[in-house]
């Protein structure tokens, strides 16, 4: 077990940045530290949104699954983010990103989120229509 709990996410502090925050502003590009120069600010946002609240869903179903549900899904997200990243970077930059920690660290801090403010679980009958 890691010495101190995965970085927590705050999802209304983050749906409020995504959603209100950056809605009205015209830029042409977004220099984003550690990842990059994006072109379309708007359709980045939206993906990240998009993204956190899959993963909300996602952790959550999981949550209710048990704690083996739990560990296998978060390797299981690794996995898959490893993947994902792969069409887009060589393996090699793909494998030095991920030294400093798995991407089942977010996937934990979703599940502490999650755990630490009930509030925050996601509806699946809102995420569904």
């Amino acid at each position: 077990h890691p010495a101190t709990p995965p970085p927590s996410v705050d999802l209304a502090a983050w749906r409020r940045t995504l959603v209100e925050t950056l809605a009205p502003v015209e830029v042409d590009a977004l220099g984003v530290t550690h990842f990059g120069l994006h072109a379309n600010l708007h359709a980045r946002r939206l993906e990240i949104l998009t993204r956190l609240e899959e993963l909300a869903l996602r952790v959550h179903a999981a949550m209710e699954e048990g704690p083996s549900k739990e560990e296998e899904d978060a390797q299981r997200f690794h996995e898959e983010t490893v993947a994902t990243l792969s069409t887009f970077l060589p393996p090699e930059r793909v494998e030095q990103y991920f030294q400093a920690f798995s991407a089942a660290t977010d996937w934990r801090g979703m599940r502490f989120h999650l755990a630490r403010v009930p509030a925050a679980r996601p509806n699946k009958s809102v995420h569904e229509q």
